[in-house]
This record gives C-alpha cells, structure tokens and sequence, in this order.
C-alpha cells in the first residue's frame, strides 16, 4: 500500500510541476508575441497569482509540486555555481565590484519584501496611527 501511495504522490508532483512549468512557458510565449520588458518566468508568476487570487486555480492543485521545487531549489543553482569557475579572470578583475552588486540587491530585495509583508500583514497598525 506505501508503494501505491508514493506513486500517487510522485504522479500529482509530475502533473503540479507541469502546470507550473506550462504558466512559465505561456509567459515567456506571451513576453515574446507582446514584447514586454520583463522575464517570461515572471510573467508566469504574475499569471499564476493572478489564477490563484480569482479562484480559477485553487491552491491545493500546485501546492505539492511547488512545495517539491522549493525543496529541490538549491540542487537547481549547483550547475550554474560550477559553471562560474570558467570565469575566473572575469572574478579576479570585477569579483569585489559583483560581490558587492550581490550583497546591495540582496539587502534590497530583503528590504522590499519586509516593509511589503508589514505593510500587508499589519494593516491596523496603519489604521491606528492615522
């Protein structure tokens, strides 16, 4: 019975991840037919969220193939990080100048997305201090 379960499991990731991955392919399809500045992924995204908030796809439909990417995330920047050892020389001159570029966009996007949630999450602490 534990067998019949983990494929039940692993064929509801397989069809969640497909869904996710068919919302990133429509935005990069629709960045490319609307030149629109911005990455197709995050258009997917925006779509997805969109579908999310009016109910047209409910959150248990990709909650487990999206919770699985989430785990395998790191496994998925390894290619990228070993590939930057081609790009040696590039460090050597400009390593300080990216590093520090990493660090200022971390340290925004950080920023961002907290003042965003307190805003957010914490409404009526807006309300109270008008």
């Amino acid at each position: 019975m534990n067998y019949v379960r983990q494929l039940y499991r692993a064929t509801v990731i397989c069809f969640q991840v497909g869904l996710l991955l068919s919302l990133s392919i429509l935005g990069k399809w629709l960045v490319q037919q609307l030149h629109i500045p911005i990455p197709g992924s995050l258009l997917g995204m925006a779509i997805l969220f969109l579908l999310l908030c009016f109910k047209v796809v409910r959150l248990p439909w990709v909650e487990t193939g999206a919770d699985y990417l989430l785990r395998v995330l790191v496994f998925l920047f390894v290619p990228p990080t070993v590939g930057i050892i081609d790009y040696g020389e590039l460090l050597k001159m400009h390593g300080l100048a990216l590093l520090l570029t990493i660090v200022a966009s971390t340290l925004c996007v950080l920023s961002t997305t907290a003042i965003v949630a307190n805003k957010w999450l914490n409404p009526q602490k807006k309300a109270n201090s008008s």
